[in-house]
């Protein structure tokens, strides 16, 4: 079961059942160039996230 695990674990990596995810900012931050202030929300890609190497 632990190779099917690994397999599993690894399908969900590469094609995830949600595309994104959401995040409040905690303070205010500069993300390429512009400011985020402090409480907005943020989304991201979970996709991106796990094939992107320098994240």
């Amino acid at each position: 079961l632990r190779y099917i695990d690994c397999i599993i674990k690894e399908v969900l990596r590469f094609l995830p059942p949600v595309s994104g995810g959401y995040r409040t900012a905690l303070k205010t931050f500069e993300l390429d160039g512009y400011q985020i202030p402090k409480g907005w929300s943020v989304m991201y890609s979970i996709r991106d996230t796990h094939e992107t190497a320098a994240v």
